[in-house]
């Protein structure tokens, strides 16, 4: 049977978690697939079939698979309350091959359960921070911040013109 992976990675790209690991030793056998465990919120570790197949030939060969987000936050990875926005998502692989299934690898996994946060609510001119050369802007965070903090705002503005043509807004915001 084969060695045990090394601990897999995963990492965020768009709304989705790439998980990647590397091929352990065969043992004298090729490899037939993988098993690619996920852990639900309640700590036992599930396989998502459709988007992480181990047996598929692509990901055999790619040695990595590709699950959106809004999976990770549906049943069974849910069950109870759900994985909270901000978790990592925890994985371990194993290999198998004629002779059988290798040991999990080491649980691995720094991606987030993220998503693109709400828009500010409340958007509005703060008339007591404002002076001749600054405008005052105050808001509040939307419903959902997404699982990790903020880290900064981007802010447009129309330049009075009132022609919805919005340009950057440069200078220092203070979150």
């Amino acid at each position: 049977m084969p060695e045990a992976p090394a601990a897999p990675t995963t990492r965020n790209f768009n709304d989705n978690v790439i998980v990647e690991w590397n091929a352990p030793e065969e043992n004298g056998e090729a490899l037939l697939g993988y098993y690619v465990y996920l852990r639900q919120s309640n700590g036992v570790y599930t396989m998502e079939p459709i988007h992480c197949n181990g047996s598929s030939p692509d990901i055999i060969l790619a040695k990595s698979c590709t699950i959106p987000l809004n999976t990770l936050t549906q049943s069974p990875f849910t069950l109870q309350f759900g994985p909270q926005l901000g978790e990592y998502v925890n994985v371990k692989v194993i290999a198998y091959n004629e002779y059988g299934n290798s040991n999990p690898s080491p649980i691995g996994g720094l991606a987030r359960i993220q998503i693109v946060p709400d828009p500010p609510a409340s958007f509005g001119y703060d008339l007591f921070q404002t002076i001749d050369t600054e405008i005052g802007l105050q808001w509040t965070d939307g419903d959902t911040i997404g699982g990790t903090p903020i880290l900064e705002y981007i802010v447009y503005w129309d330049q009075g013109a009132a022609n919805g043509v919005f340009v950057l807004l440069r200078g220092e915001i203070t979150l």
